[in-house]
């Protein structure tokens, strides 16, 4: 007990101190503004009164009027957390100093442009230049904003220009959008143990956003978009008499496939591309800074017998030991090396925090990060960085050792994209790449699709000329802007170097910052920036989460902390001193007659009483704070409605975010991740207080080669996952109750694999209630029909690749292959309602001498159906009914199906007993296998070949009422399941209404092999059900549990999702997820038309969870919702007359122009092309009706 109320005393107690406890205000003023201006005022009057002959007074009794109010005036503007004076002073500096400033390298002949305002006049006068604050020196260019003056090579480290050096550390964070309290409490705790223990330096976490470059997607969709194209115009001679055909209404299922598949693809292409545009993905970085006092506090103590710390002469004995080093040539190797050592201790010691990963930065991809800061574009590659950096090396005895005689290539033109925009590196094109022209030739030319009403195969030669003027126009202006503004050159100095460097990473235009509302960076981007000045005494775990999830389009909110180490001892005595002095105020005010500042003075001391117990209570050192919010876009009323929002959510936890009207250009300077705070109006903090602001806690899903999932409703971008980049696994389920949004999501995720992977990818989807037709016809599947003329053979096998023999062992595949063939049979039997337990050692016997008899034996050699046939057997594999003759000879000769010892006849009792099994099965069990019976179809030879495609559709419309539908799937299951290990590509295997499979712990049993092995052949298998009830049991005592068959799959399956579900806490906790997890799957939106999407819990074992929104947007991407809500049996069979009537909306590029009349005589189903006299037989359906867009499941 008396630990849980420790506990809960410490979290109870102030982890900020309050900023200001000695100012006074009378209604709103200063009180020291009027002791000032009052005083002022008094001595100027009575000064004048003394010195000034009657008559001449006037003039300066009105100047002492003016001091007084003006100190007054400008006390009731001045923010709480400034004094009168420091105001003033931003004031002045931001109406005197140069307001643009443009990138000029040193030396050259560009002028700056001067402010022309009088007070930028005046401070330009002689007398006024010098006057230190105050007068202008020297001109500025956008380079001097820039904090860093050079990189070192082979190092993290980069050196700023006030001679200090940082590096960085990147973090990664974890997945907490749903994690419970306790999860974020341990989090916190950690984080706070991390800073106080390994915070010796100033330190800043920053967040920042930046674009995201969806290049290489868009790419992949383009691609696709082509591969589609060519093929029709390689089938009917051109692109344009394809269209011209399809337009005319003559086009059958492959084409209507080609054709759906390149308009899909052109969607999925402008989908992204307003990814591209509109969506920032956050960064998180932990710099440290090693300043040149730092070297000589620590090193030089022990020398100076404690010298370093006295008052005055600490001062004097710091400046000498710097300068000595400094002559000696090692300050800076030594701070290098401090540095280093510092960022591995801390990122080692980040790394302990559950569920994020870190690293540290080399001074490369820093400088990028610098680059993405002080520009208005976003820099993807590193090679801009690069060359300068090697340029740099990293200092070892002396730093003349550098190398500034290497010279080098120059540097690509900077990025010069609006905030969002892709920006590369601007490559010159040559004129025939500059513009893509319609229509070239099919040998390698990129097709575009004809206008409906252009159907002429001919282009002019006037659009060719003009066509290749502008293309060498455009050409000659991109080399003139290189030529113009160049960024690398022979460097020989130490000083080139560093204006080299900091005209890379610094505004590639300039910076205005006349305007005390905002600067604008390049032209192009306003940047403004907040500070948080008034905190809760106790801020609540993630305060700062709601201002990183902020996702006004177009705006990146960047956040800074910066953290400095205090001396402990000296806080103490501070705030001890503190609260003596306001005590002594306030019995002074007690016992005045005049007791104006009692109530303020009581309140303070108490404050000062409470913040002096906190330090006494907390486990944790103090740290100075300060914490800036920027915000930048090109839309400056964006920014005013962020900040709006911004301040809302931080006054709602209590927090007050203030802008730095006239300091924007340090709040965008002190923001960007060089731990130089230009707006120090710091706060006193304790670790844990620092760790609530954001402990790294949102995190996104962007890899390389996945598929979008869906949009991440914690940081509104989309989540590409990738099945094959799990390290248990590749199998994937997703859970729902009927309406949740099941069919929608799996379309979409299989849909998306196909256009993706293309022809590297095999997929096989095994449907009951051809829910999934519609991406057969798209992706051009093979549909297969069971229970009609497909055979399917649940005995079949296939030989194993040799690599796959070193993992599994040769003597897996033909166990493997038994077993599944005994576990058929059991199923069979169990479907029945027969007894199986006395005829299991007939049957194996049976299916073994059946194998033998086709060739197939233990050896893996034996399994190729090509050996088979060299070795003169047909190659086939046995069926049922091969097994079922040989039960048929043991009723004949029994006696041969007998063990015996050698030389013994079998006992009469066992030749007996095998007889009778043997006549019973016979008799009794295997009538469906017979022909015309139920199970004919499982008699016959597979006649399936991967080869002929890389999309098969398993269509089970017929076998959906029939109660063995579960042991057709398991077969089906089997059978491809065999197949998929011949290829060498990945495959996927998905099987929808999986609750079939779960009535029968046979098939459970089953499929928990494949799902334990399926890795091995690179396969990936799916599930979709709506039953989530059938993965439970209850034991004797009544408590819920997962069946033991269900662990195994949950065990194995590292990728899940959750629509809305009736998700009991004790099925949550079965299955491992919280409290938390469990409320958001029951309170999930379900698929709705209206709503535009519906919303899921994704779970991936290796990263945690993330809120998902499947989105399926009639307005966003309509082409691809309609092709999803697609249902034969709420739509009827024809495809393709279901896709021309939602033209209005999608656009199709193939629908039939006006005038055309043979469209409405061609019919397109799932299963081929019809005329009009042909489709009379069709089952039309019902008429569409407004269904959910995310399927009716």
């Amino acid at each position: 007990m008396s630990t849980q109320t420790d506990q809960q005393r410490a979290s109870d107690t102030r982890k900020v101190l309050p900023n200001r406890l000695t100012g006074q205000r009378i209604a709103g003023v200063s009180k020291v503004a009027i002791y000032a201006g009052g005083g002022t005022a008094s001595m100027v009057w009575f000064g004048a009164d003394m010195y000034v002959p009657p008559g001449y007074r006037s003039p300066f009794y009105l100047l002492a009027v003016s001091v007084f109010f003006g100190a007054v005036i400008a006390s009731f503007h001045t923010p709480n957390h400034l004094s009168v004076h420091e105001h003033l002073r931003r004031l002045l500096v931001h109406h005197t100093r140069q307001h643009t400033m443009l990138s000029a390298r040193n030396g050259s002949k560009k002028e700056q442009p001067q402010n022309e305002t009088l007070p930028g006049r005046i401070v330009r006068w002689p007398i006024m230049r010098n006057i230190r604050g105050i007068g202008v020196d020297e001109e500025e260019r956008s380079q001097d904003a820039v904090q860093v003056a050079r990189p070192f090579h082979n190092s993290p480290v980069i050196e700023t220009t006030d001679g200090g050096v940082i590096g960085a550390i990147k973090v990664r964070p974890a997945a907490m959008a749903v994690a419970n309290e306790g999860h974020w409490k341990r989090r916190v705790e950690r984080l706070a143990n991390v800073i106080d223990s390994s915070v010796t330096a100033r330190t800043q976490f920053t967040s920042k956003m930046r674009a995201v470059d969806y290049g290489d997607r868009m790419g992949t969709y383009d691609d696709r978009e082509q591969e589609l194209l060519d093929q029709l115009a390689a089938k009917h001679g051109d692109i344009d008499t394809a269209y011209r055909k399809a337009r005319s209404g003559e086009i059958d299922r492959e084409d209507l496939g080609l054709l759906v598949g390149a308009d899909l693809a052109d969607e999925r292409k402008g989908v992204i591309d307003l990814y591209d545009v509109t969506t920032l993905k956050r960064n998180y970085y932990v710099t440290v800074k090693i300043e040149p006092a730092d070297v000589v506090t620590e090193d030089n103590v022990e020398a100076g017998g404690g010298m370093a710390n006295v008052p005055l002469l600490g001062r004097l004995w710091k400046h000498k030991e710097l300068r000595d080093l400094r002559q000696e040539g090692d300050h800076t190797q030594v701070m290098v090396e401090r540095l280093e050592n510092k960022l591995e201790t801390l990122e080692s010691d980040l790394r302990t925090i559950e569920d994020i990963s870190t690293r540290i930065l080399s001074s490369t991809e820093l400088s990028q990060v610098f680059a993405d800061h002080y520009q208005a574009a976003n820099a993807y590659a590193n090679a801009d960085f690069a060359d300068v950096v090697r340029l740099s090396p990293k200092p070892t005895s002396s730093e003349g050792t550098a190398m500034y005689g290497v010279d080098h290539d120059h540097l690509q033109d900077l990025p010069s994209s609006p905030l969002g925009e892709s920006s590369g590196m601007v490559e010159p094109e040559a004129p025939s790449n500059a513009s893509p022209m319609a229509d070239q030739d099919d040998d390698g030319g990129r097709h575009t699709v004809p206008a409906p009403g252009d159907q002429s195969d001919d282009h002019s030669n006037d659009d060719l000329v003009n066509t290749a003027k502008s293309a060498a126009s455009s050409f000659a202006d991109r080399v003139a802007e290189i030529n113009d503004n160049p960024v690398a050159d022979v460097i020989l100095t130490k000083e080139q170097l560093i204006d080299h460097y900091q005209t890379v990473v610094g505004p590639k235009d300039g910076v205005y910052r006349g305007n005390e509302n905002w600067i604008t960076i390049d032209n192009t981007v306003y940047s403004k920036t907040l500070s948080i000045r008034e905190w809760p005494a106790v801020p609540k775990m993630g305060i700062l989460e709601p201002i990183l999830r902020e996702h006004e389009p177009g705006v990146a909110v960047n956040v800074a902390t910066h953290i400095n180490p205090i001396d402990q001892q000296r806080a103490e005595v501070n705030l001890a001193d503190t609260e003596d002095q306001l005590q002594d105020k306030k019995e002074k005010a007690e016992d005045s007659r005049l007791p104006m500042f009692l109530q303020t003075y009581r309140k303070q001391h108490d404050e000062a009483k409470e913040m002096v117990q906190a330090n006494q209570d907390s486990e944790y050192d103090l740290f100075e704070t300060n914490t800036h919010i920027e915000l930048r876009s090109d839309d400056p009323e964006a920014l005013g409605r962020t900040i709006d929002h911004i301040n809302s959510m931080m006054n709602d936890e209590g927090a007050e975010a203030r802008q730095e009207t006239a300091h924007h250009f340090e709040g965008w300077q002190s923001v960007a991740p060089a731990c130089d705070d230009k707006l120090e109006e710091p706060i006193m903090m304790f670790a844990d207080g620092v760790a609530r602001e954001f402990p790294w806690t949102s995190r996104n899903l962007h890899e390389p080669n996945g598929v979008e999932f869906g949009i991440n409703m914690h940081t509104n971008e989309p989540l590409y996952l990738d099945l094959w980049n799990r390290k248990t696994g590749f199998d994937f389920g997703i859970f729902t109750k009927k309406g949740g949004g099941k069919t929608t999501t799996a379309t979409e995720i299989l849909g998306r694999l196909n256009t993706v992977y293309r022809d590297d990818l095999m997929t096989i989807i095994i449907d009951p209630l051809q829910e999934y037709a519609n991406l057969a016809t798209v992706h051009d599947g093979e549909r297969l029909v069971v229970g009609g003329d497909t055979g399917i053979n649940p005995f079949h096998i296939e030989a194993t690749p040799e690599e796959k023999l070193a993992t599994i062992g040769k003597g897996a595949p033909y166990k493997h292959w038994l077993e599944g063939c005994m576990d058929f049979v059991e199923m069979y039997y169990a479907d029945e309602g027969l007894d199986f337990a006395e005829k299991k050692g007939i049957w194996r016997m049976a299916i073994r001498e059946a194998a033998e008899r086709y060739g197939i034996e233990d050896d893996p050699v034996t399994h190729s159906a090509d050996y088979r046939r060299q070795q003169g057997y047909s190659g086939d594999c046995p069926t049922p009914l091969d097994a079922i003759e040989i039960i048929d000879e043991m009723t004949e000769e029994p006696e041969e199906w007998v063990r015996s010892k050698p030389g013994q006849e079998p006992s009469e009792r066992k030749v007996d007993e095998r007889e009778k099994t043997a006549v019973d099965i016979i008799n009794n069990d295997i009538q469906p296998f017979l022909p015309g019976g139920e199970y004919e179809h499982f008699t016959k030879q597979t006649n399936i070949d991967l080869e002929d495609s890389t999309f098969f559709y398993v269509d089970m419309q017929q076998q959906e009422a029939s109660t063995s539908i579960g042991l057709t799937m398991q077969v089906v299951y089997d059978l491809f399941y065999e197949m998929v290990k011949t290829i060498d590509i990945p495959s996927i295997i998905f099987m929808d209404e999986f609750h079939y499979m779960l009535r029968d712990s046979l098939a459970q049993k089953s499929l928990n092999q494949k799902f334990r092995h399926g890795r091995h052949w690179d396969l990936s298998l799916g599930v979709a059900t709506q039953s989530f009830k059938d993965f439970f049991g209850e034991d004797a005592d009544g408590n819920t549990h997962l069946t033991d068959n269900a662990q195994v799959l949950f065990e194995n399956m590292p990728t899940q999702i959750f629509h809305q579900e009736d998700m009991s806490d004790e099925w949550a906790e079965e299955i491992g997820l919280t409290s938390d997890e469990a409320r958001f799957i029951r309170n999930a939106e379900p698929g709705n038309r209206e709503l535009g999407y519906s919303t899921a819990l994704l779970r991936v074992s290796d990263k945690g969870t993330y809120p998902l929104k499947v989105k399926m947007d009639f307005e966003e991407n309509p082409r691809e919702a309609v092709v999803t809500e697609f249902d034969p049996s709420e739509h009827g069979e024809d495809f393709y007359s279901y896709l021309l009537e939602h033209d209005d909306i999608c656009e199709w590029r193939f629908a039939p122009t006006v005038d055309s009349e043979a469209a409405a005589d061609t019919e397109i189903t799932a299963t081929g092309t019809n005329t009009a006299e042909d489709a009379v037989e069709q089952n039309q359906g019902p008429q569409r009706t407004d269904v959910s867009a995310m399927g009716d499941d």
